[in-house]
């Protein structure tokens, strides 16, 4: 009997490892296909590429960071709130998305150094683009 709990243990285990694995490498499949979507979409030049990646990827980080640090998870259903928690709520969002705007003006003004306006206007194009499509890819998949 104890060894059955230990080959169960030892399997959850492995089976977690693996799943955390696959996860791991989908992700990084999905970075590799939005690179490459992105610097076609806005017509990066190698030496662009070489400037623009380490700065979009610094922007990645601070901004998963951001949304990271959101401390309000709605842990409460909003129909068992009190005004007092909404308004927190609320309050917390809107400071959120104030940091969230500066961090994107912020990486607007580094941009400007390294690629064009009009490419900038491309690249957020590109993104929301891209989002649309993979959320459009995974609805399909269901």
């Amino acid at each position: 009997m104890k060894n059955l709990k230990i080959g169960i243990t030892i399997l959850f285990i492995g089976l977690t490892t693996l799943a955390q694995a696959q996860e791991r490498q989908s992700k990084e499949k999905i970075e590799a296909i939005k690179i490459a979507y992105l610097t076609e979409k806005i017509s990066l030049t190698e030496s662009q590429s070489k400037a623009f990646w380490p700065l979009y990827n610094k922007y990645a980080e601070e901004k998963a960071l951001l949304r990271s640090g959101k401390s309000e998870k709605e842990s409460k259903k909003l129909e068992d709130m009190s005004d007092a928690e909404i308004n927190a709520l609320l309050e917390q969002r809107f400071k959120n998305e104030e940091q969230m705007l500066q961090l994107q003006k912020k990486y607007f003004e580094k941009y400007k150094t390294v690629i064009s306006l009009k490419q900038i206007a491309l690249l957020y194009k590109a993104e929301r683009d891209f989002r649309k499509e993979m959320l459009e890819r995974i609805r399909s998949k269901k």
